[in-house]
């Protein structure tokens, strides 16, 4: 990825990281294996069994954010991150040169993106800095006080009419690329879609009145503007958050899309808090498979970004479950630039988010040979080396598959049925 509409190119050689968006967060860049030479048989011997499909880390596009502080990586850290990512966006890290050098060596393809809030600064040290050097920086509201963010972190928002702090973006994501070494930058919080809080204070200078959405949207569309011009071409820019389907077809962000790289979904299974039995509707579903065709379709990337609050994940075997539906949701929309994460999201901590990891994202089920289609009661989509079958709806499906294939615990099967709300991936 180190060229103008270049995300994609990292699944020519990831979303996730990357969702991507988004999450990323993928011309299929699946690294084949050295095969070895085949023993020779002697007349009679029997034949070897068929191997099975290639199991192998990277073989599947995801990002991952990374947090874990760099003084603490080791090198088989590292090794694990270049070999199980594709994109990597480095948030509480701060990857050292010779960190992402030895990422680069032993992922050559893999793609280093620094995280830049664009809506608010976060910590005191970093806050107070802000409070003494450039006040004017600050959103205020009606009595001239900063306006904080929401959330336990301590943060205070800037304003996005600011030249100061659109500058000071610019000139931030530009020294993260030329003297840092990143690929890009992933920009969080650009309010792509939904409202403002009803009790938003912020107050846009230029009308003394409290910000609107679309006041807030097109300043923050300017910060844009300026970050990807000072990049340039070859330098990637991925957005976060478009949230989900329903809202992108509603509120049309395609400025946003047309300025950047690419763009991170962080909403794409529902908010965190949504408990483990809780689903979008069938409806919701298709726009979001249809989300990630539309963004293709416009030569950019995007992150799925799947997150569950720590509270509700109560059961290992039921996360599992779900997140399994949720890949294989992914994997119905997923082409070239398309990326995938999971997070379990600690509010109080929001660096200390555990990335998920599961067995079945490490199978390489090659090309996609055709678009997912609906077979009335489930959703499937053929691989080179697999088919995947989605179920959406309250009811359960029992699928006839025409042939055999194996399922993710080994057995052959003809016939599936799958639950409502559950997904699974067949092996040829």
């Amino acid at each position: 990825m180190k060229a103008k509409g270049c995300f994609p190119i990292i699944y020519k050689t990831i979303l996730v990281l990357s969702l991507g968006l988004f999450l990323l967060l993928s011309q299929s860049c699946s690294k084949q294996p050295v095969e070895p030479e085949p023993e020779l048989q002697l007349q009679g011997d029997p034949e070897p069994e068929p191997d099975p499909p290639d199991r192998k880390a990277g073989s599947m596009p995801i990002i991952v954010q990374y947090n874990q502080p760099s003084n603490t990586l080791s090198d088989d850290d590292l090794v694990e991150i270049a070999t199980r990512y594709r994109a990597v966006s480095d948030a509480k890290t701060v990857f050292t040169t010779a960190q992402m050098a030895r990422l680069r060596e032993v992922n050559p393809e893999i793609t280093i993106l620094r995280y830049l809030n664009f809506a608010a600064v976060h910590g005191d040290s970093s806050i107070q800095r802000v409070l003494d050097e450039h006040p004017e920086w600050i959103l205020r509201d009606e009595n001239g006080n900063p306006v904080p963010t929401h959330g336990p972190e301590t943060g205070m928002m800037m304003d996005p009419s600011s030249e100061g702090w659109r500058g000071y973006l610019a000139d931030k994501a530009t020294q993260f690329v030329t003297q840092k070494g990143y690929d890009g930058i992933m920009g969080d919080c650009v309010k792509m879609v939904n409202e403002l809080d009803p009790d938003f204070t912020g107050i846009n200078t230029r009308t003394g009145q409290p910000y609107t959405t679309q006041e807030y949207r097109d300043d923050q569309y300017q910060i844009v503007l300026s970050v990807k011009e000072a990049l340039g071409p070859d330098k990637l820019l991925v957005l976060n958050n478009i949230q989900r389907g329903s809202g992108y077809f509603e509120e049309e962000p395609y400025r946003f899309l047309e300025t950047s790289d690419g763009v991170a979904a962080e909403g794409f299974r529902g908010p965190p808090r949504w408990p483990l039995d809780r689903y979008l509707t069938e409806e919701a579903w298709i726009d979001n498979v249809e989300m990630m065709l539309d963004v293709q379709s416009r030569q950019k990337a995007i992150v799925a970004v799947i997150k569950f609050h720590k509270d509700v994940v109560n059961s290992q075997e039921r996360l599992r479950d779900y997140e399994l539906f949720m890949f294989t949701t992914f994997l119905m929309g997923m082409g070239d630039s398309c990326y995938y994460t999971a997070t379990i999201h600690d509010p109080e901590d929001p660096y200390s988010d555990m990335s998920l990891y599961f067995d079945y994202w490490e199978i390489d089920l090659g090309e996609p040979l055709d678009p997912y289609e609906s077979n009335g009661s489930h959703y499937e989509r053929e691989f080179e080396e697999g088919r995947v079958i989605v179920n959406p709806t309250e009811s359960p499906a029992t699928v006839y598959l025409g042939g055999d294939f194996r399922t993710l615990e080994g057995e052959t099967v003809s016939e599936v049925t799958l639950d409502a709300h559950t997904g699974t991936i067949l092996l040829k």
